[in-house]
């Protein structure tokens, strides 16, 4: 009787520890599979909010405001970051994704970037359509003041260019708060790329 009661014990140790240890080996299971889903979750969340699909009539708007605002306040690229008032300054931005907008597709930047005093704000942008090959790409950006919603200007990009070799549009001596952008694809084919935004 005290042997049976003996194993009985070490049995029900035994059933306990392979319990605890299944269990603990499905929660550390189930915390790894929450923390995967939580990082793909953060991966793919997105950086940008639809606004509207643009018509015709606007996309010929915007490539006729991005012809007349171009040019105009075009920082000048400055190695050592003076602004141009010559000025050293730097306000980190935001980055943003571009991942298969549609044609017409217009979505403003979840990321803001505010800065104290008149600044130089440059987008270094990189971009590419379904078909990078054979298809040219066709985006504007425009900077927006969130307060007021007015525009810095619009920068339209026409050419493919890769991850590995980026282009940089800007605005020069903008005024003082905080600004988004407003991204457009005016083109036929679908969009993909991204890229990121910093004042001096």
């Amino acid at each position: 009787m005290k042997l049976v009661k003996t194993v009985s014990t070490l049995t029900l140790a035994l059933i306990a520890s392979t319990s605890i240890y299944t269990t603990s080996s499905f929660a550390a299971e189930a915390s790894t599979n929450q923390v995967e889903q939580s990082a793909t979750t953060t991966a793919t969340s997105s950086d940008t909010t639809f606004v509207k699909t643009v018509t015709a009539d606007e996309i010929e708007s915007i490539k006729e405001e991005a012809a007349q605002t171009q040019n105009i306040n075009q920082p000048n690229f400055n190695e050592n970051n003076n602004n141009s008032l010559g000025i050293f300054s730097y306000t980190e931005g935001f980055t943003f994704t571009m991942d298969g907008w549609a044609s017409g597709t217009q979505k403003r930047t979840n990321g803001e970037i505010t800065f104290t005093s008149n600044s130089d704000v440059y987008a270094t942008i990189h971009q590419r359509t379904s078909f990078p090959t054979e298809a040219v790409p066709i985006i504007s950006y425009e900077l927006i003041s969130k307060s007021s919603g007015k525009s810095a200007g619009v920068r339209t990009v026409s050419w493919p260019y890769p991850e590995s070799s980026p282009y940089t549009i800007g605005w020069s001596n903008v005024l003082p708060g905080t600004y988004y952008l407003l991204i457009t694809n005016l083109g036929p084919n679908q969009i993909f790329g991204g890229g990121f935004l910093n004042a001096y």
